[in-house]
């Protein structure tokens, strides 16, 4: 036998050893190599186990090359700055050349050289993890194995992407500043390379991850997302539900200790470290001032949440479509908020239904909508006919007037159908003056559960995770909005959170999201983490 053979065959069978070593996953893995290169500075990695979820499931899809069997991976993820993002996308390049020297993959940056000193570092490992580099062709933007695989580095735009195909493309950072994202020129040339250059290398069993700081709704990972790419986030501090974060975003100030949320990486970046960056923190004995980073960049970098043009919280244009409902159990939830009150712009009530399927319950999709000019009697009759037709009980006709409710429908509230049919369940956050018309509504047919709320409508769409769900793709509205939809999706997009503002559709949609998201702990293995709020839901009253 040549001895170049036997060298083959010793090499493969060292590596088949050695490689038995990664079975615990590439968190393991990395944590491993990470201690090899730091010694006892490495800390642990765990925080990143989403994400490193994606690149397993794409070298599951490389090994099988059958798109059938395991589905390629099409995802857009989202890490804090100096948070090991980029360590784990390395040492994701090592594990697969580790596990099948064959693969090929593109490493994508926002420019050559940033790309090129990514992967150089990936090149100096590989020996070490016994990846064997051809010396007959290792250059700046490329190295190949003996077997057959390799690393192609370049520039998203211009890069050496064409006459070739890869098993696994990754775009770490398509953009260097907020100035790139926020130029249309860039933005345009990012997303034509993307789909001439980079989409068109890929194979059937081909994945490819997109990892990003969000500074721009519009920019790639928003592009791809209204394309149902599924968005992980994993944001510095999970504030959802945090009663002091929403304080502070009123303008009060809170200790450190009263905080509830949780720091992703809490080994490396502490609370209060945090809090620091995005708060700022005055001088003490041990250490200088630090002045809050703008909310732009807390916003971008550190939480994944695109700050929308023109001050806007919401950008409903950028919200995912769907032609049909899906099939399959599903809950329904309703958000209402009632004109009460003494303000000229609050004359409306508005409400909201949505429908969260067992099969994907990331997602919410708004069924229906409707705000009008009527009072708290007539928009009763109006919350229970929705709650009573949604829940697949009988059909009620509203009245035309509120002077035609005992005539017209209180009789069809004592039809033995009527009286026991379930009814969706319907939340309002209520002020103080409005807490005792809940039980008004019980009157009139409607269900409702009357939250008293403690903090403003801006402060409530962003601490209960409403904002984060719909920068996130995780709100879907109907390709063929009807009027109720247009409008509600108009007050969304017209909503700064700033008196005056037509908001009563959008504490409606808040309401109704608060009622069907999913608390991670409820997810299981396969959620995406620290991405929804953390109350609870009754989707259906009897």
């Amino acid at each position: 036998m040549p001895r170049q053979t036997i060298a083959s065959l010793l090499s493969a069978s060292l590596r088949a050893v050695d490689t038995s070593q990664d079975d615990g996953g590439l968190i393991r893995y990395a944590e491993r190599v990470q201690r090899r290169i730091e010694g006892p500075r490495a800390l642990p990695m765990y925080h990143l186990a989403p994400l490193a979820s994606g690149y397993e499931r794409a070298e599951q899809a490389i090994l099988a090359r059958d798109a059938e069997k395991v589905p390629p991976v099409f995802e857009c993820h989202h890490a804090p700055v100096q948070h090991g993002k980029t360590t784990l996308i390395k040492m994701t390049v090592l594990r697969i050349l580790r596990r099948n020297p064959r693969a090929w993959i593109a490493y994508c940056a926002y420019n050559a050289d940033t790309a090129i000193a990514k992967m150089y570092e990936v090149r100096q490992l590989c020996e070490a993890e016994g990846i064997h580099i051809d010396p007959e062709f290792d250059t700046g933007s490329e190295f190949r194995t003996r077997e057959g695989g390799g690393v192609v580095a370049g520039g998203i735009v211009g890069g050496p992407w064409t006459s070739r195909g890869f098993d696994l493309i990754i775009i770490d950072d398509p953009y260097k500043t907020a100035q790139d994202a926020y130029s249309i020129a860039w933005r345009t040339a990012v997303e034509n390379a993307f789909w001439t250059a980079l989409w068109t290398r890929r194979r059937p069993w081909t994945s490819i991850i997109v990892n990003a700081a969000r500074w721009h709704p519009n920019d790639l990972t928003g592009i791809l997302v209204k394309r149902r790419w599924r968005y992980v986030r994993l944001p510095a501090i999970n504030d959802n539900g945090c009663e002091a974060c929403a304080m502070k975003a009123r303008g009060v100030s809170m200790s450190v200790e009263a905080h509830a949320c949780v720091p992703l990486w809490p080994e490396r970046w502490t609370l209060a470290e945090l809090l620091a960056i995005r708060d700022g923190r005055p001088a003490n004995d041990n250490a200088e001032a630090i002045d809050p980073v703008p909310g732009t960049v807390w916003a971008s970098l550190y939480q994944g949440l695109p700050a929308p043009d023109g001050g806007r919280i919401f950008e409903p244009s950028a919200w995912p479509t769907y032609a049909t409902l899906p099939e399959g159990p599903f809950r329904e939830a309703m958000g209402l908020d009632l004109a009460y009150g003494a303000r000229d712009r609050h004359d409306h009530s508005a409400h909201a239904v949505g429908r969260r399927y067992e099969a994907d319950r990331r997602r919410i999709y708004l069924a229906e909508a409707d705000d009008r000019a009527e009072g708290v009697e007539l928009y009763g009759c109006r919350v229970a006919e929705v709650q009573v037709r949604r829940a697949g009980g009988p059909r009620l006709v509203v009245p035309s007037r509120a002077d035609d409710i005992d005539r017209d429908w209180r009789p069809q509230l004592q039809r033995e159908e009527v009286k026991g049919a379930r009814r969706i369940s319907c939340r309002w956050y209520t002020s103080t003056t409005e807490a005792g018309t809940a039980a008004l509504l019980a009157g009139y047919g409607a269900r409702v559960e009357a939250v008293r709320a403690v903090v403003d409508k801006l402060a409530r769409v962003q601490a209960g995770g409403y904002q984060s769900a719909a920068a996130e793709g995780r709100i879907l509205v109907p390709a063929r909005p009807s009027p109720g939809i247009l409008r509600f999706m108009k007050s969304h997009e017209e909503f700064t959170g700033t008196e005056g503002d037509f908001d009563d559709p959008v504490d409606a949609g808040c309401a109704m999201h608060d009622q069907l998201a999913v608390p991670v702990s409820a997810l299981g293995g396969g959620g995406s983490g620290r991405l929804v709020g953390s109350w609870g839901f009754n989707s259906r009253e009897g």
